[in-house]
């Protein structure tokens, strides 16, 4: 990072690109928002889930695949029909369930009121309490960002709004994000009846090459910026390194554009991604590479990178997590079939099954304990 004055030289940083506003850094912004076909169409679900008043649906997103950045796209976009409550899964205390109220419709914008540090949050119970119907009627959205990281009570809180038999005063549509546990979660006895009252669960899908592209040129255009600041070169291997990670892209491409405007140059190439990637993963000693903005005189995007660089790019791509499906066009994507999802969940179902039968019989062995002819009768119905 360059100084001067002692003061650093942020923003200079980006200017020197064209650019009026960090592209690749600082919190989640609608504006930035691409829709690759996987995320346009979770998009489109969710609001058509809002617009009909869908009790719950579920959004699985991988570690950076841009879960709150939708979620406030989402908030932006159904501002003007809806009131809005937020609850951030993460950090959540032990008593009540805390949420932050957005804006009503009419007011200021909602992604205004949801960054605002003076927006006192209230429990979700005090809020149902306190609701007053309106006319016309009008639905509240619930959205709980980092769902997996619900405690206990605060998933009765959210079962007490969706799945309560008489109807609360505001109608709610509650949208949960989360990773792919959090189906898990909601496969446990305790929240069988919000399962029951799920809309649609939808997957977020890593970018696929071209959509790495072209997520990486959108951002630099919203930024204001010109969209051929990375090479193809330097594309190619973001794509490599990060294998379509959205935080990861923006991890890179955020590094490479300070090691660029280091180097003094107006494009940023492969070696400044390459340098990114050292700085990244701890290996800081820069390679001695030569710089150049022509993309052709480097082959990164054409064959496998040499052993160095293969270790870096596996400790980089080790931040991202497990590797999850990339896209509908990616012809080395494996999807499970069919019959291994329905043979995953006959084991699943075979394992619970195994565990209830287990006890019934300790609960017959103990001494006092009377026989239970319904369980020999499941027994023997379910050996045969």
């Amino acid at each position: 990072m360059t100084y001067r004055n002692g003061v650093p030289r942020v923003m200079e940083t980006y200017r020197h690109f064209g650019l009026s506003a960090p592209p690749f850094n600082g919190p989640p912004d609608p504006r930035f928002f691409y829709g690759t076909p996987s995320y346009a169409e979770t998009l489109a679900t969710l609001q058509y889930a809002v617009h009909s008043g869908k009790a719950c649906t579920l959004v699985l997103g991988e570690s950076g695949s841009g879960k709150t950045l939708l979620g406030q796209t989402l908030v932006e976009s159904s501002g003007a029909r809806s009131d809005m409550l937020w609850v951030h899964g993460l950090g959540q205390p032990a008593g009540d369930t805390m949420a932050s109220v957005l804006c009503a419709p009419g007011g200021l914008a909602p992604l205004a009121t949801l960054r605002a540090k003076n927006v006192p949050d209230v429990p979700l119970a005090e809020w149902l309490r306190t609701a007053r119907p309106v006319r016309p009627p009008r639905r509240t959205l619930l959205v709980v960002d980092d769902a997996d990281g619900l405690r206990p009570n605060a998933w009765e809180s959210i079962l007490s709004l969706v799945t309560r038999e008489t109807p609360p005063p505001v109608p709610v549509t509650a949208v949960l994000f989360g990773l792919p546990t959090l189906l898990d979660t909601l496969a446990t006895p305790a929240l069988v009846r919000l399962q029951r009252r799920l809309f649609r669960v939808c997957r977020l899908l890593r970018l696929t090459g071209e959509e790495v592209t072209a997520y990486v040129r959108h951002r630099i255009r919203a930024a204001g910026g010109q969209a051929e600041i990375f090479t193809a070169s330097a594309l190619a291997l973001i794509d490599q390194c990060s294998e379509g990670n959205p935080a990861l892209i923006n991890q890179l491409c955020d590094n490479a554009l300070v090691e660029a405007f280091g180097d003094d140059c107006r494009c940023v190439d492969a070696p400044h991604v390459l340098a990114a990637v050292r700085g990244i993963t701890g290996e800081a000693d820069r390679p001695d590479y030569p710089v150049d903005s022509a993309p052709e005189e480097h082959a990164y995007a054409a064959g496998p990178p040499i052993p160095d660089e293969s270790l870096l790019i596996a400790r980089l791509r080790s931040i991202g997590g497990p590797v999850v499906p990339r896209g509908p066009h990616d012809a080395a994507v494996v999807r499970p079939s069919a019959h291994d999802r329905l043979r995953d969940r006959l084991h699943t179902l075979q394992s619970r099954l195994s565990e209830a039968f287990s006890r019934v019989r300790s609960a017959r062995q103990r001494p006092g304990t009377a026989d239970t002819p319904a369980a020999d009768t499941v027994s023997e119905t379910t050996t045969t």
